[in-house]
């Protein structure tokens, strides 16, 4: 068996640092990051559909968790919504009213809305989710009352969920401006189209850096042993690919459980995932979890008792020869 500790604890060190610092070099924020790993949870690896995605919660909302602002001007609010007044001096006297009086009439009646529930059920969260219908729709699909508790949508993780859920259940080509843009349905929708396709360039060319730059982030860091660095993390992932591509609280999780994992108390081997642990020690002997698991069958290496194992202070066999507790 290799000895590791004093150089796991280094690379254990700076991991967190080294994922903010390769956010920063892909262009991407904490935030934006945290929605691509979202996305890749979800199925959608494809980088030209999450840009996409992240183009029109940035076209909505700035890709901020907020409110519709329904404190419009007449002027304003005839220019944007005139199909519901009969000329511009009504819209003007409803503004008078304020943001309530605004969104009932312009949400009202529709949508799944009572009239006086426009107001209630506006836009909100990442992709400005409207009407009470979609606020059941969404809200069922992901298990969340949001019909009952609004705002909810305010909450950055539930908006990224929820938006995510309302694109892929909408659009019919997620990698496709025109499509995305219809299935948002902004006023005058056809003339955003242009827009939202650039500003999803935009994000593509983030999202393409993000692997090489969480590379490059932590390289410094790395020893000769765990070269090539992105294959040990891939290798021992739950989730093939995720931990080395999703570069912030993924690979930091994944480097306390694997590099980490020596500098730990016998007893705090029951929190350690046990198939990262199980995929470490593979990795180290140059074998597969299955050639692993038939070297020990009496060890359920994949569901939770290699650990626990160990701290028992139970010898496991690896090749030709044996892993020991290390603590």
């Amino acid at each position: 068996m290799i000895p590791m500790k004093e150089s796991t604890m280094r690379l254990s060190e700076h991991i967190k640092a080294g994922s903010i610092e390769a956010i920063n070099k892909s262009g991407l924020s904490e935030q934006q990051e945290n929605i691509v790993v979202k996305m890749i949870d979800k199925g959608i690896v494809d980088p030209t559909a999450q840009a996409n995605i992240l183009s029109q919660f940035d076209a909505e909302s700035n890709i901020k968790p907020v409110n519709e602002n329904m404190n419009y001007s007449g002027k304003r609010l005839y220019a944007v919504f005139p199909k519901y007044f009969k000329d511009e001096a009504e819209a003007i006297a409803l503004a008078k009213l304020g943001p309530e009086a605004i969104g009932n009439r312009v949400y009202g009646g529709r949508l799944g809305n009572a009239k006086d529930e426009g107001y209630k059920y506006r836009g909100r969260g990442y992709i400005q989710l409207t009407g009470k219908d979609n606020y059941k729709r969404y809200g069922d699909m992901l298990g969340l009352d949001l019909v009952n508790n609004p705002d909810l949508l305010l909450d950055p993780d539930i908006a990224a969920d929820v938006g995510i859920a309302y694109m892929s259940d909408r659009s019919k080509d997620l990698t496709n401006p025109y499509e995305n843009t219809r299935a948002v349905g902004p006023v005058d929708w056809e003339s955003k189209v242009e827009g939202r396709g650039q500003g999803a360039a935009q994000f593509k060319e983030s999202i393409a850096s993000r692997p090489n730059a969480l590379k490059e982030a932590i390289a410094p860091y790395s020893e000769p042993v765990f070269e090539p660095l992105e294959t040990f993390i891939k290798r021992a992932s739950n989730k093939a690919g995720r931990v080395y591509d999703s570069a912030y609280d993924t690979v930091s999780d994944a480097a306390s459980n694997l590099f980490g994992m020596t500098e730990q108390e016998p007893a705090s081997f029951d929190e350690i995932s046990p198939t990262r642990f199980a995929g470490h020690i593979a990795y180290e002997n140059g074998m597969s979890l299955d050639e692993l698991q038939a070297l020990n069958p009496e060890v359920e290496i994949t569901r939770g008792s290699m650990g626990r194992a160990l701290q028992a202070g139970q010898k496991l066999r690896v090749g030709s020869g044996w892993y020991e507790n290390m603590a």
